[in-house]
């Protein structure tokens, strides 16, 4: 019961983490999108962006905030 509890909150951090990393990315989305003139791709670099944020994140909480 205790590791099914932990597994749980564990999977809620980390997926807490991914709509943070989305939500911020979205909000730099409409400069890169004026300034760089992008039309085709756009999903593939919100997506990677993302992503790299969210590793940035876990990573920052697995080294203990160094």
């Amino acid at each position: 019961m205790a590791r099914r509890l932990v597994c749980w909150i564990v999977c809620r951090h980390i997926v807490g983490c991914i709509a943070v990393a989305l939500a911020e990315i979205l909000h730099t989305f409409p400069i890169i999108y004026k300034r760089m003139k992008l039309r085709a791709g756009l999903g593939i670099i919100v997506i990677s962006m993302a992503i790299g944020k969210a590793l940035g994140a876990l990573y920052y909480f697995l080294t203990g905030f160094v």
